[in-house]
């Protein structure tokens, strides 16, 4: 009962008590949630994006314990949930984990800040997070921002344990990392930077107590339990890949490019990937340090850095002088600033470099970034006494909000909404029992994830269907067909201008067709790329066209348009009455039994606190 007490006198001094802090962290929170919901609603979808999000859809159901490329997955159970609470696999839902805990990331970085800092660090660390450009626009169904959350809050109750000494707060922080690697596997690399940060500390204190400098049989039991407890979490990837291969011969993707076991049964499933081929994906000093024609020469470990100077041009800056002061006041976040950044940095920028797995660049260099700006706050308050802090405060928001606008790393619609977007909205007034035609020049993933819950086909084999109608059941009546044509020529394939010439022929005929016999015609614009946009002035561009008429056909023939569906190897929706699904597993002993309900019993309790972690953060928030 003092507990819940002294919880709501916590609370109620948000409010009332004179130290402003946390009112202010709540409007910081509140802005950062406002631009992470336009990014959602707003942002392009790539070709990860839909990838995922199309994955997600029924993924409980599935009865799997990961996808084939993932080698996890508990953020698509989780991105499953919210389609479900949601009403729908839309846009919207699909990215709401990382509307989610993008926002809950800023309270995070808070919290993380201060340990090290003061309150006013803190609340500079947040802002930082909330306008960032790189972070806001990373709101897409993907798993960064989430596993990031769970990285940033697994280290605050370890940084905590360290300090106060206590197990529980280790074991609490070993959960929230486990939780991450289930999301992510790259939250693997950040283990060896906790355990480091660890060491560390302990020798700087024991030097300073003058006792022996090594670790003692309780640092080696803590580290042990810690390592376990994040093992217990890695346990339904290797119990997929065991029961897997114990069955089919084959793992997922990624175990089959590191170890090799089942390459070449498995080639039939993975071949096309480039990761398949460990050649490209393996560790390459040369490429590291000198780089290659693919960057411009310049060396690899330097392009995620460009990337996120590119992106997020005030925290690069700032973060990096930053750091350099914190070299000499306060090194201990100095050190663990590299030591959790140089090993996935290393890691990811060799195996596979994509500029949205660095998001935890700009969520660690916003700590000294919020030290450098408030230090040179107060070097002019000192010359100048009437300037105050939110005046940089309101500069930086004012750049940040101008920077969203900015073509500089190939995404301008922060401020105007995606076609697939709008393609959302539209849909609602498409009836179920409808067929739609997707242009053929509309990248594959883009059709499944726009109508994954129509029916469609792609048109060109529409002319099949028609062939079919004889041997179809049912009766002839008139159906609503909407053919749904590619304004652009190209929409998501990047090579239709270069060796698709045949294909954009074939589908004008299409269009041509539609347009003579439909009586509606409905233009969907999308921002221009490579053009800035600001507050929704973009020049637009004729992105798709929508064209309905009727048609007497059979209605089995929408299951017949639902029977093409697979998408990355799974049929759509998991449904195995479309496709078989390659790596689901039959099981041969009461053991491996046992194992299966073991794997699953760990990911619903991951699941559980994924969403107990929602009430934990606000609660530590608001206590601290």
């Amino acid at each position: 009962m003092k507990k819940v007490d002294n919880f709501i006198d916590k609370f109620l001094d948000i409010f009332f008590s004179k130290d402003k802090s946390k009112l202010y962290l709540i409007l910081i929170i509140i802005l950062g949630f406002i631009l992470r919901v336009i990014s959602a609603i707003n942002m392009r979808v790539y070709a990860d994006d839909m990838h995922f999000a199309v994955h997600a859809i029924n993924f409980l159901e599935s009865g799997k314990l990961e996808t084939y490329d993932q080698s996890c997955g508990l953020w698509f159970a989780i991105t499953d949930i919210f389609y479900k609470l949601f009403g729908g696999a839309t846009q919207f839902a699909s990215r709401f984990a990382s509307v989610l805990f993008g926002t809950l990331l800023i309270i995070g970085v808070f919290l993380l800040a201060k340990e090290f800092f003061n309150k006013k660090i803190a609340l500079i660390s947040a802002f930082l997070v909330a306008v960032s450009p790189f972070a806001v626009k990373a709101i897409t169904a993907d798993m960064d921002p989430t596993v990031i959350f769970f990285i940033v809050f697994s280290l605050l109750f370890f940084i905590e344990g360290i300090k106060k000494n206590k197990n529980l707060l280790f074991y609490t922080s070993a959960t929230l990392l486990g939780v991450a690697i289930m999301i992510k596997v790259y939250a693997l690399l950040f283990i060896p930077g906790f355990l480091f940060f660890y060491f560390y500390i302990k020798m700087k204190t024991r030097q300073k107590e003058k006792k022996i400098r090594k670790l003692n049989k309780e640092d080696i039991k803590k580290i042990f339990v810690f390592l376990f407890i994040i093992f217990i979490f890695c346990t339904p990837t290797l119990i997929h890949n065991y029961l897997l291969y114990k069955d089919k011969g084959i793992m997922d993707l990624q175990f089959t490019r590191i170890f090799g076991f089942g390459k070449e049964k498995s080639a039939q499933y993975y071949s096309w990937d480039v990761q398949f081929d460990n050649t490209k994906t393996r560790i390459n000093l040369k490429n590291f340090f000198f780089g290659n024609e693919a960057h411009n020469h310049l060396p690899h470990g330097l392009v995620p850095l460009k990337w996120v100077l590119y992106s997020n041009p005030l925290i690069f800056i700032l973060g990096g002088v930053g750091l350099l002061y914190l070299f000499k006041k306060q090194r201990n976040y100095f050190v663990l600033f590299f030591s959790l950044c140089l090993i996935p940095l290393f890691y990811l920028t060799n195996v596979i470099l994509l500029p949205k797995h660095f998001l935890f660049i700009i969520v660690f260099l916003s700590i000294p970034a919020a030290f450098f700006v408030n230090w040179f706050n107060n070097r002019i308050q000192n010359k100048f006494t009437k300037f105050k802090l939110i005046y940089i405060i309101f500069l930086i928001l004012i750049f940040s909000l101008f920077y969203l606008g900015l073509s500089n790393i190939g995404v301008v619609h922060f401020y105007a909404k995606d076609a697939v977007s709008q393609m959302f909205d539209y849909k609602e007034n498409i009836a179920d029992d409808t067929l739609i035609l997707t242009d053929s020049r509309i990248y594959t993933g883009q059709s499944i994830w726009m109508f994954n819950d129509k029916y469609f086909l792609d048109v060109s084999k529409f002319q099949e269907l028609l062939n079919l109608q004889e041997q179809l059941p049912g009766n002839v009546e008139n159906i609503n067909v909407y053919f749904i044509e590619c304004a652009l020529d190209d929409c998501g394939w990047g090579t239709i201008a270069t060796t698709g010439q045949e294909l954009n022929k074939s589908m004008e005929q299409y269009v041509e067709i539609f347009n003579n016999k439909s009586n509606k015609k409905i233009e969907i614009y999308s921002p221009y790329p490579n053009k800035n946009c600001w507050l929704g002035f973009c020049e637009k561009r004729n992105h798709f066209n929508i064209y309905k008429i009727e048609m007497p056909l059979k209605k089995s023939s929408l299951q017949v348009a639902d029977s093409t569906h697979t998408f990355f190897l799974y049929p759509l929706k998991y449904n195995e009455n479309l496709n078989q699904i390659f790596d689901k597993y039959d099981i041969h002993t009461t053991f491996d039994k046992l194992l299966n309900k073991f794997g699953f019993l760990v990911t619903y309790f991951a699941i559980i606190i994924v969403f107990l972690s929602i009430f934990l953060c606000f609660y530590k928030f608001i206590i601290n």
